[in-house]
């Protein structure tokens, strides 16, 4: 196991939820992988046109963001507006799957050490200001669901005495 790159290990989880729930520790199953080592790294390529593509994920991205902050619904208007408006000469967009989206990320890149998003340069992101007062840069949606969510809204649902906001 001494052959194994830190930096790789990393690579493909998605982060954000804790290590505990209900108070005892989160466990997981683990697999062995073998084989293409440069998974995970992207060959972006800035196509002059207002389009990223990503030759080693077959992938195509806009090189801009919305501009604005949307909610999920708003979101979904958006990406169905661009197609009917045949935005950057393609109408297939679609939201990136969270894979997808965590593949663009630039961990050495934040707002508190690069004064930058932490997102590949190539890419253009909108500073706003967050609920600190502070300058920072947004966060993006994922056609990805969390079976979590939909769990609490079905119980949300089946419970009138409970509210989501």
């Amino acid at each position: 196991m001494s052959d194994v790159d830190p930096s790789r290990t990393l690579r493909g989880r998605i982060k954000g939820y804790g290590l505990a729930l209900r108070g005892q520790d989160k466990t997981f199953f683990v697999k062995y992988v073998r084989g293409n080592v440069d998974y995970g790294e992207n060959d972006l390529v800035d196509n002059g046109d207002g389009t990223i593509s990503d030759s080693a994920k077959e992938l195509m991205w806009a090189q801009s963001d919305s501009g604005a902050g949307l909610n999920w619904e708003q979101a979904l208007a958006w990406v169905e507006q661009g197609n009917a408006e045949n935005y950057l000469g393609y109408d297939d967009w679609r939201l990136p799957d969270a894979k997808e989206l965590q593949s663009i990320v630039d961990y050495s890149r934040s707002p508190a050490t690069s004064s930058s998003a932490a997102i590949d340069p190539l890419f253009t992101a909108i500073s706003i200001t967050n609920e600190a007062g502070k300058s920072d840069y947004p966060a993006y949606w994922s056609s990805t669901t969390h079976a979590n969510l939909c769990e609490i809204q079905l119980v949300c649902h089946e419970n009138p005495l409970c509210q989501l906001s």
